[in-house]
C-alpha cells in the first residue's frame, strides 16, 4: 500500500502531469474573465487560453522526451483537454458566440467515440488514433481562442468571431470525420472477430 502512496505522490510531481494540472487550473479563470464580456477581459481570456494549448502541446512532448508517462498523466492529459474545450465552447454558446448545436454535436461525438474505444477495449480491440484528431483538436484551439477574442478585436475589418466560426465548423467536420473512421475501424474489427 505504500508503494502505490509513493508512486501517486511521484506522479503528482512529475512535470507533465504539472502541467495538465495547471490547464484544468487555468478553467476558471477563463470563464470569470470571459462572463464579463469585456474586450480588455476577453483579450487575457484568450492569453489564458493559448497558455493552455500550450501546456496541451509541452506535456505530451516532456512526457515522452522525459520517459515520465505516467497511468495519471494517461487520464489528466485527455481530461484536460476535453474539459478545456467543453468549459470554453459551453460559455460561448451563453454568450451568443457559438451555435448550441455544434456543442450539441461535438459533445455527442465524443460520448460516442468514448463508448465505442471502451466496448472495443473490453474486446480486446485497440482502436488508433488518427491524424483527424490532431486536425480537430488544432481545429477547435485556434477557433476558441478566436471566438473568446469575438466582435472585441479585428484582423483588418473581420472580427475574430468570424475566423472562430469557420475553424469552429473545420474541427466539427474533422470530428465527424474521425468518429465515422472509428466507427468503420471498429466494425470490420468486430466482424473480423466474430469470423475468426
Amino acid at each position: 500500500m505504500r508503494g502505490r502512496e509513493d508512486d501517486f505522490q511521484r506522479d503528482i510531481r512529475n512535470l507533465p502531469n504539472i502541467l495538465s494540472m495547471v490547464r484544468i487550473a487555468v478553467i476558471p479563470l477563463v470563464l470569470v474573465l470571459l462572463s464579463w464580456d469585456h474586450p480588455f477581459l476577453n483579450a487575457a481570456a484568450a492569453g489564458l487560453y493559448a497558455l493552455g494549448t500550450v501546456t496541451d502541446m509541452a506535456d505530451g512532448y516532456l512526457a515522452r522526451a522525459m520517459n515520465k508517462t505516467t497511468t495519471l498523466g494517461k487520464l489528466l492529459d485527455p481530461l484536460a483537454d476535453k474539459l478545456l474545450v467543453i468549459a470554453c465552447l459551453i460559455m460561448l454558446v451563453d454568450l451568443d458566440r457559438v451555435p448550441a448545436i455544434t456543442v450539441v454535436l461535438i459533445l455527442s461525438r465524443d460520448f460516442l467515440v468514448t463508448g465505442v474505444r471502451g466496448i472495443a477495449s473490453a474486446a480486446g480491440q485497440i482502436l488508433p488514433a488518427s491524424g483527424w484528431g490532431k486536425l480537430k483538436a488544432s481545429s477547435f484551439n485556434i477557433s476558441i481562442f478566436c471566438l473568446i477574442l469575438g466582435h472585441n478585436y479585428q484582423v483588418g475589418d473581420t472580427p475574430f468571431q468570424f475566423y472562430g466560426l469557420i475553424f469552429l465548423y473545420l474541427g466539427l467536420f474533422f470530428s465527424l470525420w474521425s468518429a465515422y473512421l472509428y466507427l468503420r475501424v471498429f466494425y470490420y474489427e468486430t466482424l473480423r472477430q466474430k469470423r475468426g
